[in-house]
């Protein structure tokens, strides 16, 4: 499986390895007291991604994101998120979308515990693509209205894959350019939004770390390609 996995990203390194090291960076290198540490995730909400939410530092992370890992919680989320933190303490945010490696190494899917076959994954950035792809008929209300009121994580997820349809369209691994897009995305969203609501922090010093969540078939270890660390120093 790891040689499934390295063959596409070359970078990654498995989830408990990457836990461990992160955590001691923050301890070690730029004094975070993890027991004083509020851990919060935009990861995407699919059952798999336990095992990359750093609950070594606490087992109820404050969950930022919705389909595709998006920080759906916007400026109030984020501001809850600040309001939380221990007097003098630190923040800590890990984020990034997911992607599945599946024995075969085929990208975007993975055997699911209980499951006789594979499934997409991410699932909700696949059915993007295929909407992308293959845009349902026309109807009395508009395909835009629908997803709007009853699906409004997914038309999120579309329109930021519209914006860049011709270079989805011309990639050898579209499941794999789609979520490198909405890595970007939920990067610069993230920060929009802590610097929009710098003056709800009142912690030492807040950490970003961003990656892409590599999931593999049930029963084999997932992996993270780590893409972005940055300490922002509140003092």
């Amino acid at each position: 499986m790891k040689k499934q996995v390295l063959t596409h990203y070359p970078g990654a390194r498995s989830a408990k390895e990457i836990t461990g090291d992160y955590l001691s960076q923050l301890e070690e290198v730029h004094g975070f007291d993890l027991e004083n540490t509020l851990l919060a995730t935009s990861i995407c909400v699919d059952d798999i991604n336990v095992s990359t939410e750093f609950r070594q530092i606490q087992d109820r992370p404050f969950i930022m994101g919705g389909l595709g890992g998006v920080p759906f919680v916007g400026r109030t989320g984020m501001a809850a998120y600040a309001h939380h933190i221990p007097e003098d303490g630190y923040a800590f945010i890990f984020y990034g979308p997911h992607i599945g490696i599946n024995s075969e190494g085929e990208l975007g899917a993975i055997r699911r515990k209980g499951q006789s076959g594979d499934s997409t994954c991410c699932g909700a950035l696949a059915l993007a693509l295929q909407l992308l792809k293959d845009p349902p008929e026309e109807s009395d209300e508009s395909e835009d209205e629908v997803l709007a009121a009853y699906d409004y994580q997914e038309s999120r997820l579309l329109k930021v894959l519209q914006k860049n349809k011709a270079e989805l369209q011309g990639s050898e691994h579209p499941i794999r350019e789609a979520t490198e897009l909405i890595y970007d995305h939920i990067s610069t969203f993230l920060n929009q939004l802590i610097e929009s609501g710098k003056k709800e922090f009142r912690c030492k010093k807040i950490a970003l770390l961003g990656g892409i969540i590599l999931n593999t078939d049930h029963g084999k270890e997932d992996y993270v390609d780590i893409r972005d660390f940055t300490i922002i120093d509140n003092t």
